[in-house]
């Protein structure tokens, strides 16, 4: 498929923000160069930043008055998608590191694959050798992962930048979204009977040189996986 035929298709493209608005234009101008016929949804999660609110047209921009986290985000933009017919959904972050060249393979999958879900597995997001606890981590929501979906989880549970369809957002709707949420989509996903394909990339430099996630929320996510885990076991003993 080639970019004529993507831009055929009605594609969102969800980006969200928490006080990296600017790097967030910079990554929607990007895919707006490339893809033009795209329409593009920056969800700012409650930055503390200050930008005047033209310097996002022609996107679409919501605003959040206080930091909810990406679960919330998510629902806003699968609720977007939802209610103006979108045919594909696709999230890339703000921070640069999401090839957004991309982005037409993956609707690509979607729709000569008939797959549900494309996510994209970073090659290269273990490469940083002082982040051991980090990578020993991931490995672990990987691991359990792939046990709970028997081996349908792609490799990177932890990848944000993934591609739907409509029948994948109408399941996510009616969850409750965890504030880092993406191996709880991708489980949730792979164990309704979705397919889930995946592709390589190998990821960027952050542009803004800072994560979202810190040693607090770190803890959170952790605490909450394993919860979610539980509650997946027990609802899959019960089918």
């Amino acid at each position: 498929m080639n970019k004529n035929e993507i831009e055929e298709e009605k594609v969102l493209i969800f980006i969200p923000s928490y006080n990296d608005n600017l790097s967030a234009l910079k990554v929607a101008q990007e895919i707006n160069n490339d893809l033009p016929k795209a329409d593009i949804l920056i969800v700012d999660d409650g930055s503390k930043e200050e930008i005047e609110i033209n310097k996002f047209s022609p996107f679409y921009h919501y605003r959040l008055e206080t930091n909810y986290g990406l679960g919330v985000c998510t629902h806003i933009a699968v609720d977007f998608m939802i209610a103006h017919n979108y045919s594909y959904l696709v999230r890339v972050d703000a921070d640069g590191q999401h090839p957004v060249k991309e982005i037409i393979r993956m609707i690509d999958k979607l729709k000569l694959k008939n797959a549900d879900c494309v996510v994209g597995s970073r090659q290269n997001h273990n490469d940083k050798k002082n982040d051991i606890v980090k990578n020993m981590v991931k490995k672990y929501y990987n691991l359990l992962s792939k046990l709970i979906t028997q081996n349908k989880a792609p490799a990177d549970v932890n990848s944000g930048f993934f591609a739907i369809n409509l029948k994948s957002a109408n399941l996510i709707k009616c969850q409750i979204l965890e504030r880092f949420p993406e191996p709880q989509i991708y489980i949730l996903l792979c164990n309704s009977n979705m397919k889930m394909v995946e592709i390589n990339i190998m990821q960027k430099e952050r542009v803004t040189n800072r994560t979202t996630l810190t040693f607090f929320h770190a803890l959170r996510m952790f605490y909450r996986f394993n919860i979610f885990l539980l509650t997946e076991l027990i609802r899959s003993s019960r089918k």
